[in-house]
């Protein structure tokens, strides 16, 4: 087990800069760590495969996307890690990926933030990639779309965990979805709060699916206290929506 902190890069990784290369990080630490743009702690340039697992991730920070972590033409997969208090000055408070294959399980996602006018994913930015989440946590994080999760032209399969106590100043506190195939099996909303539309979940030319999820006290300013639907399709089977 190692621990990284406090390191700063002038452009990309704060940490550690990767192209073309296979790693494993277990049992690290990354915290305090700074780039002026991309991946305050890791960050990926293309064609990287990554197994990180039982690791933290707490406080990095970036000017641009990633605040822990960018990837770019990544396969990663992230478990049983914490990923707390990280920041993005657009894209991706705690990772933000594109072109990319990204599987987290058992994680927690707190307090993390996407900054800026136009930032999205306060959790987890994802462009052009598959992304799977599964069995984890996403509490308290923040931006102006997408609070927990921003997906776009890709395909999202999250299954169960929880998104609570997320917001936006746009729409979309739990999970916005552009453009995505989305599907949402077993997991709870709850106490996210978007300041125009969509509580939960805002599905926007996507074909979205919800399944025995539960969603409580979610609330939109605008409307869509929990899911709003525009130029596509969505299913609610099975769930328990509660105002």
């Amino acid at each position: 087990s190692s621990v990284f902190s406090n390191n700063t890069a002038k452009l990309a990784a704060g940490v550690i800069y990767a192209r073309d290369a296979d790693m494993g990080i277990s049992t690290c630490q990354f915290a305090n760590n700074t780039a002026t743009r991309d991946g305050g702690a890791l960050y990926c340039a293309g064609n990287c495969n990554w197994a990180v697992k039982n690791s933290q991730f707490d406080s990095n920070k970036c000017g641009a996307n990633g605040g822990a972590v960018f990837g770019w033409n990544l396969i990663a997969s992230i478990s049983s890690s914490t990923l707390l208090g990280n920041a993005a000055g657009a894209l991706g408070g705690a990772v933000s990926v594109a072109n990319s294959t990204l599987d987290m399980s058992s994680c927690m996602v707190g307090s993390n933030s996407a900054t800026g006018s136009d930032a999205a994913g306060g959790g987890v930015y994802s462009q052009s990639s598959t992304l799977n989440l599964t069995d984890s946590t996403f509490s308290s994080n923040t931006a102006t779309w997408g609070g927990a999760v921003y997906v776009t032209n890709g395909t999202l399969a999250l299954a169960g965990g929880s998104i609570t106590n997320s917001s936006v100043t746009g729409s979309g506190a739990g999970v916005y979805a552009l453009r995505t195939p989305t599907s949402l099996v077993d997991v709870k909303f709850e106490y996210n709060d978007a300041a125009k539309y969509a509580g939960s979940l805002y599905c926007h030319a996507s074909s979205c699916s919800v399944s025995s999820c539960n969603v409580n006290y979610d609330s939109a300013s605008l409307g869509a206290g929990s899911f709003w639907v525009g130029y596509g399709s969505i299913a609610i089977r099975s769930s328990h929506i509660h105002g």
